[in-house]
């Protein structure tokens, strides 16, 4: 079915309805860039709306003290299993939009140096806010790009920057913005 190792080969595009209309094709990079754009700041946007409503600040009390939060009648693994559910739809979306980007889905794609790339961006960005880890990702992305280019051991690089982050800036890029 999945094709083992190999993987889905040939994933296509979407297709939008009216869009044809305009001569726009989702086939080409730069309107299927446009497309992940609008639906990453829309997800985005969903999360903060989310964030400030009181179930947002209900996970951040099960975050900051599930006991508390529990003593005064809040259900938290619902609570908590509703973020999963969340968190795993939009992993989801991404994770279609990157298949038909590629036009492929190999196991590759779960090993686990892509998590590990993610939590370290989580970590530079800060992970208490929802722009944190959006500027850590770009913060790693890009010295990634830029490492890479220049140093073959650039993984060695990140990783001494990583756990300088750990030690020295906890909040993450976001609360030295917030500090400074």
């Amino acid at each position: 079915l999945t094709r083992g190792t190999d993987g889905l080969i040939g994933i296509p595009r979407p297709t939008l309805a009216g869009l044809d209309a305009l001569n726009i094709s989702l086939y080409e990079r730069g309107p299927f860039f446009f497309l992940c754009l609008v639906v990453a700041i829309l997800t985005f946007l969903l999360l903060e709306m989310l964030a400030r409503s009181p179930f947002g600040k209900t996970l951040e009390g099960i975050r900051d003290n599930e006991r508390r939060m529990r003593a005064l009648g809040y259900p938290s693994f619902r609570y908590r299993l509703a973020a999963f559910v969340i968190a795993g739809s939009i992993a989801g979306i991404a994770g279609s939009l990157a298949a038909m980007s590629n036009g492929y889905a190999t196991p590759d794609l779960l090993y686990w140096t892509v998590s590990g790339l993610a939590l370290v961006a989580v970590v530079v960005g800060g992970a208490r806010s929802l722009i944190g880890p959006v500027l850590g990702a770009f913060a790693v992305l890009f010295g990634q790009l830029g490492l890479s280019t220049y140093v073959p051991r650039w993984e060695l690089i990140l990783g001494t920057l990583f756990i300088a982050f750990v030690l020295f800036v906890p909040r993450g890029l976001v609360g030295l913005v917030r500090r400074a």
